[in-house]
């Protein structure tokens, strides 16, 4: 058995006695030594309130982090029962087509209070739109956050603006590059989202991996 496996084996015990101690801090510390998907698991093991009053405490950033990786079978018992501004920050942070996941499950009296609650907020209408849609259909799982820039903006100025909003196109897969103009009709192509950490020659324009709207484009954004 590898060492990280071991550790891995006594973090369920490790958390109890920082709950225990209120060791917030120590916990966060803890829980970003593994894998996201690892500590999803090992927190099963934790009863559903410990769960609770982790997520509750940590940065909302992990907490949303964690709430991805959790088997959706626990989000309406695990999730419900924390205070509502919590679970408005979390579902904030995630993608929207995550968001209306967790709002589907929750149980119906916390679902409502929550889409009341977020009825004015911006961010929160594309969530919204998304419940409109049929469980299991295309437009319920899709995520309509996407980026789009004009046909001669040169990459290193696209990358820039989108680093920039880093936080907002964390989950995004494709940029869209339209070349409309006024009185003519849109039309775009979609380009993979490039790794934000590389280099790119300033003069280089968006012209690589483009693919036509008209065919189908697969991904998350």
């Amino acid at each position: 058995m590898s060492t990280d496996k071991l550790q891995l084996d006594y973090l369920p015990g490790h958390l109890e006695i920082l709950l225990e101690q209120g060791d917030y801090n120590a916990i966060e510390k803890l829980l970003r030594a593994f894998r996201t998907e690892d500590v999803a698991e090992a927190l099963m093991d934790l009863r559903l309130e410990q769960i609770r009053q982790i997520l509750e405490h940590i940065p909302t950033e992990l907490a949303g982090d964690l709430v991805e990786c959790i088997d959706y079978d626990y989000w309406r018992d695990l999730l419900s029962a924390l205070p509502q501004q919590r679970l408005l920050d979390i579902l904030h942070y995630l993608p929207s087509d995550d968001a209306a996941d967790v709002l589907e499950e929750l149980d119906e009296d916390t679902r409502e209070a929550l889409l009341e609650a977020t009825s004015s907020h911006e961010a929160f209408q594309s969530v919204t739109a998304l419940l409109q849609y049929p469980e299991e259909t295309a437009g319920a799982i899709m995520n309509p956050d996407i980026v789009l820039v004009p046909q001669d903006m040169e990459i290193d100025a696209a990358l820039n603006m989108i680093r920039s909003n880093v936080e907002s196109f964390k989950d995004i897969n494709y940029i869209y590059i339209t070349d409309a103009r006024p009185g003519q009709a849109d039309g775009c192509t979609a380009a993979a989202c490039p790794d934000l950490s590389a280099t790119q020659h300033p003069d280089r324009r968006r012209h690589d991996q483009r693919r036509d709207c008209r065919q189908p484009v697969y991904g998350t954004g």
